[in-house]
């Protein structure tokens, strides 16, 4: 059993803000039993207006900052989100007891892929630790459909990292 709190890294989604899209009410209804143990964030390429930097992660209580902001995830902006990324995850060193991903975007999968081993960060859903599954003939379900039917793995994870 690991101690202290659990940071949850989901795709970030073109609604905001994030806690009302489709995606991320359908994974809070998931996790209500674990939710007062885990805090939130979306891995997100949007610029910052200030730096125009990529926000990189976007803690739930921040979600306000991307309000009226979108930019789609491609290959391109993996390097600098990964900086990003990884900026924002050494402001947290030690904060988390643990860290899950449940990402169902490919460029952000990759980013925390990279950064998986020097973070600790548990990739989910499994089905995408096969690079071949991102191909939806090969997977025989798409990224989308693979969010909603491996949410299993999410929870079951949460259950044993907060019990």
């Amino acid at each position: 059993m690991s101690s202290g709190r659990t940071l949850l890294i989901l795709p970030c989604t073109d609604q905001k803000p994030y806690s009302k899209s489709r995606t991320w009410s359908y994974v809070l209804e998931q996790i209500a039993p674990w939710r007062e143990k885990i805090d939130i964030a979306a891995i997100d390429c949007i610029p910052n207006p200030i730096d125009r930097e990529p926000f990189g992660l976007v803690m739930e209580w921040e979600e306000w900052k991307t309000k009226k902001l979108d930019e789609r995830p491609c290959k391109d902006k993996i390097p600098q989100l990964r900086r990003q990324v990884t900026r924002k995850l050494e402001t947290m060193n030690g904060r988390y007891g643990q860290m899950v991903a449940y990402v169902n975007v490919r460029c952000y999968w990759e980013v925390l892929w990279s950064l998986r081993r020097v973070y600790r960060i548990k990739m989910l859903p499994r089905l995408f630790h096969n690079s071949e599954n991102w191909n939806s003939s090969t997977a025989r379900i798409s990224p989308r459909g693979a969010f909603y039917k491996y949410i299993g793995e999410l929870t079951t994870t949460l259950d044993c990292l907060c019990h």
